[in-house]
Order: structure tokens, then sequence, then C-alpha cells
């Protein structure tokens, strides 16, 4: 497997529309202006020629910034053609996009969630919250918690010097 970076605008647009046809949520009006690179990346998983699903990541870091160092990137949706599914290509997605672009979250459906926590748990996200007021769920992985305690202890630990220098 392979996961390649999409670039146009009209394959971003097929994946989306791929995704909204076979999805039994709710699904809002998609503003593609919100699609540059800077905000938003498509990546499609590829064995040969064949395409077998994407995923789409969304840039948070100047939103999460308060919460540790680098890059913030959520996946916000993810879709796996039914051909190839129960096959690791979400896994496959998830997985890489964790290793290799910064994605420190994701963002699923609470109801969806409930279903698919020990899965999702397998993979490394293990805490999370509720947001648009229940509707969502936000998970962390366990990489961004631990990235956050450690830079909390240097924190604490680099105003104890400072304290200390002052004294």
């Amino acid at each position: 497997m392979n996961l390649i970076k999409i670039n146009k605008l009209s394959e971003k647009e097929q994946w989306i529309e791929e995704f909204r046809k076979s999805y039994k949520g709710g699904f809002q009006k998609i503003d593609f202006s919100v699609f540059s690179d800077h905000e938003c990346r498509f990546f499609v998983v590829k064995v040969g020629n064949l395409s077998q699903g994407y995923i789409q990541i969304l840039h948070y870091t100047n939103q999460i910034k308060n919460y540790g160092d680098g890059e913030f990137w959520s996946a916000s949706a993810a879709y796996v053609k039914p051909a190839y599914r129960k096959q690791g290509v979400l896994r496959f997605m998830l997985e890489h996009c964790v290793q290799h672009h910064h994605v420190r979250a994701l963002v699923i459906e609470t109801k969806r969630l409930k279903t698919l926590m020990p899965y999702y748990r397998s993979l490394g996200f293990n805490y999370g919250h509720e947001i648009d007021d229940g509707y969502l769920s936000r998970l962390f992985h366990d990489r961004f918690i631990i990235q956050m305690e450690q830079s909390k202890k240097e924190q604490v630990a680099a105003n104890d010097e400072s304290f200390k220098v002052t004294a």
C-alpha cells in the first residue's frame, strides 16, 4: 500500500462525492475553498493502480498551539471503497498520517465512536471529548498526549529554575 497526496481540486471533489454517496450520517455542505494544502490535505491509498480509499486531514496548529510544539493536524474524513473494507486500509492511512503528517487527533461522530472505540484505541487514540454540542467527538493520539505532558513538565522545570536564579 502507498499513500499518495493528491493536489488537484477536481480529484478532491471526486473523493468527497464518493464519500458523500456512501455515508449514512449527517453531511454538511462543503466549501471547497478550504481545500488549499496549507489548510486541508488529501491522501489516496493505492495498491498498484487501484485506489482503495482516501483520508482528509485538517490543519489546526494555530488553534492548538498552546498544547505543545510542532504541527497539529486532525483526520477529519476517511473513506474506504466497499471492496477493500476490513483489509487494514483505514488503519494504514491513520498510522501513516500519525507517523508522517503530524496527525495528532481525529474527529468522528459521537454515536459512531461509541461502537468503534476499541478500534481507535488500538490505533493509539485514547483520550477525547465531545465537540459540536455532542454530535462530534475529538480523539487525541497518545503521542500528542505524551508530548503535551512533557511540554508541561519542561515549562514547570523552566519556571522553577528561573525562580531559583532570581531568589
